[in-house]
C-alpha cells in the first residue's frame, strides 16, 4: 500500500492489539502492559475513554502485535508543508478536523505536514470537545 510507505529511518514500538487495527491507525493506551509491551487500541474521538492519541501503526508482524511511531515523520499521501493534522473521526490522520456533534467530538492536534508526503507527528496531549 503506497499510502504507508516509511522512510528508511523509520523505527518503531512493538505493541500488543486486537486484529482490528490496521496499518495507518491512531491508538491510545488501552490496557496494563503485558510481556513488557503496551495495549493499544484504535482512538476514537467521540468517546473520551479512547482518546489522546500517541501512536500511529507503522507495521501489524502478527495479528496481535503492532508496531507503532510514537513520534517523528509518518507517511501521509499528500501531506501539506506547514499544515496542522488531528485525529479524524475514523480513528486515522486527517487535515480536516472532525465535525462537532450533539454528543461532542474530542479534536486533537497531532502533528504537521512535513517534506510532501509526511506528517511530523507529535500529538497533543490537549483535548479539546467540539459540541453543536
Amino acid at each position: 500500500m503506497a499510502l504507508l510507505t516509511l522512510p528508511a529511518e523509520s523505527t518503531g514500538l512493538l505493541a500488543n492489539c486486537t486484529a482490528s487495527e490496521v496499518i495507518g491507525d491512531l491508538v491510545y493506551v488501552f490496557a496494563p502492559f503485558a510481556g513488557g509491551q503496551p495495549t493499544v487500541a484504535r482512538v476514537d474521538p467521540a468517546t473520551i475513554t479512547k482518546m489522546p492519541a500517541w501512536g500511529f501503526i507503522i507495521d501489524k508482524p502478527s495479528a496481535t502485535l503492532c508496531t507503532l511511531k510514537i513520534g517523528g515523520l509518518i507517511p501521509f499521501v499528500g501531506a501539506s508543508d506547514g499544515s496542522n493534522y488531528f485525529v479524524g473521526a475514523d480513528g486515522r490522520p486527517t487535515a480536516t478536523p472532525p465535525a462537532a456533534t450533539p454528543g461532542g467530538m474530542l479534536l486533537q492536534r497531532i502533528g504537521v505536514g512535513y517534506g510532501g508526503g509526511h506528517v511530523f507527528f507529535a500529538p497533543e496531549g490537549r483535548l479539546t470537545r467540539y459540541v453543536t
